[in-house]
Formats: C-alpha cells, structure tokens, sequence
C-alpha cells in the first residue's frame, strides 16, 4: 500500500475529469487559403500553395488535422465530404482513398468543454502541382510525371518548380550530384566534412502504401554525411510526409524558420547518430528568425530510435506543436529553445533512453538577443516520459534553463524521472503544474512535491497542484508506465492515460471561420 508520506493525492476527490482550457481552441488547418484560424494580431493565413489544397486523381489523399489549445482530448467530424472521404473521429486524419473531382469538405473538431471550431477547405483534384520520383524504375531525363519518373533527389532539384508536390516511390535517395549550400546559418555548426544540401520549399510525401529511406551519407570514422537544408515560402510551405531518415552524422534536416504552416509528418529517425556540443544537433533543427518567426508548425507521428542527439530542437516558432513524437534508445529529449511562443507538447512518449541527464524533454525556452523576439511559453500535456533505466540524474522535463519562460503549464503527463525547475525570478512563469504522475527518487522542493527546484529565487512563481507524486518503490505504475491497478481511482484524472470517462460534452459555441 502506498503511503500517504510518498504520495501527494488529490485534496478534491471530486475533480471533473475535463480539464479547462488554457489557451482559446485553434483549427490550424485544413481551412481555405487565406482565412487564419486566429485573429490575433500577426497571425498569418492559410498560404494557397499548402498541401492540404490538392489531390492527384485516383491517388489516395492523406491529411491529418492540426488543432492547438482548447481542452483535450478532441473529436472530430466531416460533412459536405465526397463520395468515399472519411475522418477518424480521434485522431482527425482524413482519407480520400479516390479523388476524382474538386471538392470542398467541412471539418470541425469539439474538445471536451464543447468549444467547436469548423473550416471548410476546397480541395482541387488533378495532375498540374504533381511530379514523381522513382529510384528503382525512374530516369533524370525524364518529365517527372506518374508515367515518366524522375530517379534521384538531384533529378528532382534540376526538373521541380516552386509549387510542385512530389510523390516519392519506394526507394533509398541520397543528395549525391547535388550541389552544396553551406552558407553560414546563424546558427552554430560543427566544422568538418559536412555538407547542407539545400531546397527551397519541398513538398515530399511517400506514395501511398511505400515507405521512401532518405540517407545522409554517413559513415562512422569515413564521412560525416549532408543535411538537408529545407526552407519554405508564404505560399508554398514545407510539407514532409512518410520518409525514412538514415544514416545522418548530428542533424539530418535543418528548416529555416520564417515561413508559416510546415507541416513534418509520419517521419521515422534513426539516428542522427552523434550529438556535437553546442552544434543544436537533431533529426530537425529550425534556425532563428527573431523578427520574423514561423507560425503554426505542425511536427506530427514523428519516431527515433538510437540516436545520439536529440528528435527536434526548435528556434523561432510561434503556437506550433509537437505530436505524438515517440522516441526510443537516444541520448538526448527533443528541446524548446528560443523564442518559442505558445508551443504544444502533446501526446508523446520519450522512453528508455539510455543516458543519464538530460534525455527527456528540456530546453534553454529563452528570450531572444537585444531585445529582440519574445519570451516563451506553452504547454506540456498528455505526454509519458520513462527514464527508469537510467543513472541519476534521470531528468524527464527541464524547464526555463535560462530564466526567460512567462507562462507554462504543465499538466495531465507521467514524469518517471526529475521535473526540474531553473533559475525563476520574480518575472518568469507561472509554472503551474498539476494532475501529474511524478516518480523520482529524490523528494522535491518543497518537501514531498518531488519537483526539483535549481537556482529559483521566487519559488511562489512554481505552483504545484494535486499531483500524484512517489518513490519508485511506491509502484505507482506498471512497467509501460500505464497507472498500477492499486491507482485505478486515478486513471483518467492524473498522468497521460486519457481514461475511458473522458468524452466531449455537447458542444456550447460554434465557431466558423
């Protein structure tokens, strides 16, 4: 039996399941060009050229809805849709398995308040804004059509145009014949015989059914590989969907931020295989743009495994979320950086990585330089972090490294491992923390909140509240970090388990924009 000295339970057994929303529900996308899901001010418009706004006749078209805030877990619905186009209710991903004429579906999505949003969108079905490329069966000289593809990514960067969307066929495709772009940056980067390989503004999906491997070129000790350099425009923004990333030396894609609606999806990481200090190695990382910072990036479904650095590190965004990343057997957590406004973290798992420190979520979550940019802020939800199997310090989730972040809130995850706090000042936060499950093995600050304070001179600015706190020997949870049967009366109201009770309320508003 759990003691009541280990564990902190909830003073209100009458909690509603439902938690209320901290942020106002924003339907990101699909929408039609030129309408904004927001009407704060800068918030940029759907851009014409997205994906989302085209399907190839006959081809299956694959979309997953992009929602931020409002209160968790969502459902979604369809009307108005074709013949054939269906949506699942959780998830919000839309399939047409068969365009064969324009449509334009209506898509809305309820939280659990019953706050509603809908969008419709119009889809133009035909082959003008498609090319293909195949590595097994295509040929450069070719026209890049369904019937004449393209062969390699160097035919695809000398025959696209700005707007083209590419079909990528099963295959391994490399930037050899490419040529190199390693402009400075801005950004730190290790010296060597690394290469970036640039695009301007990719729209890349695997064909339906076919898993296309992108590799870096990497070889231990022989060649330390290229990094795609991607970067996208007002109208045709980045659009990765369905590869996998091979073989890539401390960063597989750098994006350049500035650009609105990125979408990377369905992306499957082995690797980057090292991590270089101070170089922001990862699978993605997104340069600084203090004056001009990308809105509503969506990184959806993104898997890695055995890595030496980190799955995203994330500069100069503005209300993007991070989705159902699932990250195992690497050294280091994904990581919030600078001038990163109204992020989303929700729905992850980060589990078994194999190093101590910081192998969780973390991040500096710092202002920008001379004034310029804003202070960070955001949400954590729903998300699982395992760091049982590792040395102490095992940190889970790392907060305001650099004492700049305004409002967080972090709630409704299970943290095995640290919950660190850094350097709060009377300014920063509040950090409100709450319905929780937090195993560590060291007690917190104060006694018995198992949140580690470092450096905090106004601890008043931490608020932690009816979390589910203990020692591992409690056994609060099983070994996939899923609630042990003795907390059954907390399942759904603390950690990231969402719980059978949960269901969205009949909706009170209905928005449409």
């Amino acid at each position: 039996m759990v003691s009541f000295r280990h564990v902190l339970i909830c003073l209100a057994l009458s909690c509603a399941p439902a938690l209320a929303a901290n942020y106002p529900l924003e339907l990101v996308s699909p929408r039609a060009a030129g309408t904004a899901p927001s009407s704060d001010a800068g918030t940029p418009s759907m851009p014409s050229g997205h994906r989302a706004l085209f399907a190839y006749p006959g081809i299956a078209y694959n979309i997953r809805a992009v929602v931020i805030a409002g209160a968790y877990p969502y459902t979604f619905s369809l009307s108005n849709a074709p013949s054939g186009m269906t949506i699942n209710a959780a998830s919000g991903e839309i399939n047409w398995p068969n365009p064969t004429a324009n449509a334009t579906p209506t898509i809305t999505v309820t939280d659990t308040e019953g706050t509603q949003r809908t969008a419709s969108w119009t889809i133009a079905v035909g082959t003008g804004p498609f090319k293909f490329v195949d590595s097994q069966n295509g040929n450069d000289s070719n026209a890049g059509t369904l019937q004449a593809p393209w062969r390699t990514l160097a035919g695809v960067a000398a025959g696209s145009r700005a707007g083209d969307i590419v079909y990528f066929r099963t295959g391994t495709y490399t930037t050899v014949g490419m040529p190199v772009d390693n402009a400075a940056s801005g950004e730190f980067q290790p010296t060597g015989n690394w290469q970036r390989v640039g695009f301007a503004a990719p729209r890349w999906i695997a064909f339906p059914g076919e898993s296309p491997i992108y590799d870096g070129g990497y070889q231990a000790n022989v060649r330390q590989g290229n990094i795609l350099l991607v970067g996208g425009t007002d109208t045709n923004p980045v659009y990765l969907d369905g590869f996998q990333m091979r073989n890539m030396w401390h960063m597989g894609i750098q994006f350049g931020s500035g650009s609105h609606y990125p979408v990377f999806r369905n992306l499957s990481f082995t690797g980057p295989s090292i991590g270089v200090d101070g170089a922001n190695s990862a699978g993605i990382m997104t340069t600084s743009s203090l004056t001009n910072p990308t809105y509503y990036a969506a990184y959806q479904r993104l898997t890695q495994t055995n890595a030496g650095s980190g799955l995203v590190k994330q500069y100069s965004h503005k209300k993007g979320l991070w989705e159902e990343f699932d990250i195992r057997n690497s050294t280091l957590g994904p990581d919030q950086k600078m001038h990163v406004v109204r992020f989303e973290v929700r729905k992850c798992v980060i589990a078994a990585n194999s190093s101590s420190g910081q192998g969780g979520f973390f991040g500096n979550m710092q202002f920008g330089s001379g004034g310029v940019g804003e202070r960070s802020s955001g949400e954590f939800r729903f998300n699982l972090v395992d760091r049982r199997n590792v040395s102490a310090p095992a940190i889970a989730l790392d907060l305001n490294q650099n004492g700049d972040t305004l409002n967080m809130f972090v709630y409704r995850n299970t943290f095995l491992g640290e919950l660190q706090v850094r350097g709060v000042m009377t300014d920063d936060g509040p950090f409100r923390i709450y319905q929780n499950v937090i195993v560590n093995s060291t007690s917190g600050t104060p006694a018995g909140s198992h949140i580690m304070h470092y450096e905090v001179v106004d601890p008043s600015r931490i608020l932690p509240t009816d979390n589910l706190v203990g020692f591992p020997a409690d056994n609060l949870v099983t070994a996939t970090g899923t609630l042990a049967p003795s907390q059954d009366r907390w399942r759904g109201l603390r950690g990231h388990e969402i719980g059978s009770e949960v269901r969205p309320r009949p909706p009170t508003a209905v928005a449409v924009q």
